[in-house]
């Protein structure tokens, strides 16, 4: 990866507020899993190819192609980063995101309570009800600020 100057990762954090996407996902972690799996997200979507290949220049991550439905409009790429590597790209954008702050806030916390948790469950155990629920809460209050960020600059 390049070196990470304070005029990139404001590019960046600009690039997260206005095309990015902070999430918690949920789903079932494999065929053997007996519960529900949590999992920090975020991505930056554009049409421009350039701008995500920039990013997983810097910042690592993954880049999805999604073929719009519709002829006439544009291809967009995704650009994905996951779990620590997402926390750690918020972590270092914090200073400079305006937007979505709050939200990056809230997902680097909950990234941390969850690599704490397992590094120091047994391995065999399942994850108790009573953290899936956090998580939940977490994930719903995650939901509820967007929601909140579109009235805020009406």
């Amino acid at each position: 990866m390049n070196k990470l100057t304070n005029e990139i990762l404001a590019y960046a954090a600009g690039l997260l507020d206005g095309e990015g996407c902070i999430r918690i996902e949920t789903g079932k972690g494999g065929k053997r899993a007996v519960s529900i799996s949590y999992w920090l997200r975020v991505s930056i979507t554009n049409a421009d190819e350039p701008i995500v290949i920039w990013l997983k220049q810097y910042f690592g991550g993954q880049i999805h192609i999604h073929q719009q439905k519709n002829p006439k409009w544009k291809v967009s790429y995704i650009w994905r980063i996951t779990a620590v590597e997402a926390s750690n790209f918020l972590k270092l954008l914090l200073p400079y995101i305006q937007i979505k702050k709050n939200q990056a806030e809230i997902a680097i916390s909950f990234q941390e309570e969850k690599t704490y948790y397992y590094k120091h469950r047994d391995q065999n155990i399942i994850i108790p009800q009573d953290i899936i629920d956090k998580r939940e809460l977490v994930r719903q209050q995650l939901v509820q600020m967007k929601q909140e960020v579109g009235r805020f600059f009406i």
